[in-house]
């Protein structure tokens, strides 16, 4: 009876131990390193493609700046 109180109280109260599965564990601690190594990576690639539209549009804004002066010395 008073073991089963105590229980019930520790439940109550959130500090109730509960043993955790091992096998559990080692999956959740290997799900977490998936996700971190799973980010870097992601921003490694969410880098290299924002340096090639970068690069992309510098390449287009060089070729308007050649069509711009070509049309203005055609226009003089």
């Amino acid at each position: 009876m008073k073991d089963n109180l105590l229980k019930e109280q520790l439940a109550q109260s959130g500090l109730e131990m509960s043993i955790i599965d091992p096998v559990s564990a080692t999956f959740a601690g290997i799900s977490a390193v998936s996700s971190i190594v799973g980010g870097i990576f992601g921003a490694s690639e969410a880098d290299k493609q924002n340096q090639q539209a970068k690069a992309a549009q510098e390449r287009q804004q060089a070729l308007l700046n050649d069509q711009a002066k070509i049309q203005n010395d055609y226009n003089k």
